[in-house]
Order: C-alpha cells, then sequence, then structure tokens
C-alpha cells in the first residue's frame, strides 16, 4: 500500500482546507484509491489553535486520517526521520524558516513538495529563506501568484 504523507506547520486554519483538498484528493478520488492510504501530520503550538483544529477536523470527516501533534514545529522537524513526507505546508513564524531549512531538506523524500505562504505578501521576510532554499542544487522552485502567493520547492527525486 502507498502512503501519503503531508505534514502542515502553523496555522491550522489554513493549513486545513490545504489538507482537506489533497487527502481528500489522494484517498477519496484517485483512481488508485484502494491501494493508497493518506495521512496528514499538523502541528500546532498555540493551545487555541489545536482545540479549532480539532474541530475542524472532526467536521471535515477525515480526523482518522490527521494526527494532530500540539508540539513546536522546529522540535518535530528535529525528530522526524528522513524522507518522512512528501509534502509539506508552511504557515508559520517566517523568520525560523532559514533555521528550519537542514530539517525540511532531510524530511521531505525525493520528489517532495515543500509549500510555503504568503510568498508575495510578505516578501521581505520571505525573502532569506526563498534565496537559501534557491541555492540548493536538489530544489526546483517556483513562485505563485495566488492568495498572498505561494513559494514553491520540489526535492529532486535523485
Amino acid at each position: 500500500m502507498t502512503e501519503l504523507r503531508l505534514s502542515a506547520l502553523g496555522e491550522c486554519s489554513i493549513s486545513l482546507a490545504i489538507q482537506e483538498s489533497f487527502c481528500r484528493y489522494w484517498c477519496e478520488r484517485h483512481p488508485l484509491a484502494e491501494y493508497l492510504s493518506c495521512t496528514v501530520t499538523t502541528v500546532e503550538l498555540s493551545d487555541y489553535k489545536v482545540s479549532l483544529a480539532r474541530q475542524n477536523f472532526s467536521r471535515s470527516g477525515l480526523a482518522s486520517h490527521i494526527t494532530l501533534l500540539h508540539d513546536d514545529a522546529e522540535r518535530v522537524l528535529e525528530r522526524s526521520p528522513d524522507a518522512a513526507f512528501d509534502l509539506v505546508f508552511m504557515d508559520a513564524e517566517r523568520s525560523k524558516y532559514p533555521d528550519w531549512w537542514p530539517h525540511l531538506k532531510r524530511v521531505l523524500r525525493p520528489g517532495g513538495l515543500l509549500v510555503v505562504d504568503n510568498a508575495t505578501s510578505h516578501a521581505e521576510q520571505m525573502g532569506p529563506f526563498i534565496a537559501l532554499v534557491e541555492t540548493a542544487a536538489e530544489f526546483a522552485t517556483s513562485q505563485v501568484p495566488v492568495g498572498n502567493g505561494e513559494f514553491l520547492a520540489v526535492k529532486s527525486n535523485r
């Protein structure tokens, strides 16, 4: 059985929409759905947002596919095994992203996708991180001007 492993670091209300669409697509609508298993791991530190996330996950009908970690994202990244995730969606404290980069490179599987929210709305804050990722030879990057802008980085299969 193939497993799609997603992780969201940060704002649960925003990540839920992304997680629902990916999880529903891969787990319910994909032609190979009967052979796939989809899990989402989301990390949130705020007590209030953890409570909100639990309610949202329950209402979505996807709670059985979602693991909510009430923890610090950096600690979770440090503890995560290599190639642990197919997709990482980040909407957190942007100033911490450069410090997380070594872990992000490690926890994304080859072919994995990093999606970072607010790439255009907070371009100045995102600049150092984007510059760091763009220098990594094993990643192809792009910015998508939708909403507040998304920064995408795909890890090479090599």
